[in-house]
């Protein structure tokens, strides 16, 4: 990836066929939360870099929805850990950054936690319950496991949603399955070997 080391970034593809990934945010080396915005064409195997988004952003999370690319939340380099509620959403075809203070501003403090199902809706968790986005209203899907609800992601894959949390901070990992037309949860085993913090998560199909 161009433009030196970084993590904590938000990320996401385009999910749309033209098999672009993009990364904003996130911090350096010396922890400096970074506003610089980039492109991978998985095709062409090229970066391109984008104009940068206004706000510093560190942990952010990245989200493509209606053809824009979403980064979402965050924070900057003199309030670290101190999440705010904030959207910048990139229009591919203007290409150009606007402030978006919709609904998905409400949906997440923290990465990884905000995703879009196969059946193209989005889902999070708010308080102790899965919420899906209807209408532009958050609505309750289910009550989270109580052995979850310290959540480290959540993952969406072929008809499910894969969640991964803890019932306290430094406990074990536990895993839970849903299926999007039943909305029950189903516990998934965690080998002690795999039971450690998670960082992120994706679903690769291969």
């Amino acid at each position: 990836m161009p433009g030196g080391p970084r993590s904590f970034f938000g990320c996401a593809g385009d999910g749309d066929g033209d098999r672009t990934v993009f990364v904003a945010g996130g911090h350096d080396l010396e922890k400096n939360a970074l506003k610089s915005v980039w492109a991978y064409d998985v095709a062409k195997d090229n970066w391109t870099q984008l104009l940068d988004i206004a706000n510093e952003r560190d942990e952010c999370e990245g989200l493509f929805l209606d053809g824009k690319f979403h980064v979402i939340n965050g924070y900057p380099t003199n309030m670290q850990g101190q999440f705010h509620q904030s959207i910048e959403v990139f229009d591919m075809l203007a290409r150009k950054w606007s402030e978006s203070n919709d609904v998905l501003s409400e949906s997440t403090y923290t990465p990884q936690i905000c995703v879009k199902g196969t059946d193209k809706k989005l889902y999070t968790c708010r308080a102790n319950d899965m919420v899906v986005l209807e209408d532009d209203t958050w609505q309750s899907v289910a009550r989270l496991p109580a052995e979850a609800t310290n959540m480290h992601c959540l993952v969406s894959f072929l008809g499910h949603l894969l969640l991964i949390g803890t019932p306290k901070y430094g406990e074990p990992s536990n895993a839970y399955m849903m299926d999007l037309n039943k909305r029950v949860w189903t516990k998934v085993h965690v080998p002690v070997d795999y039971s450690g913090h998670i960082e992120s998560s994706c679903c690769l199909i291969i």
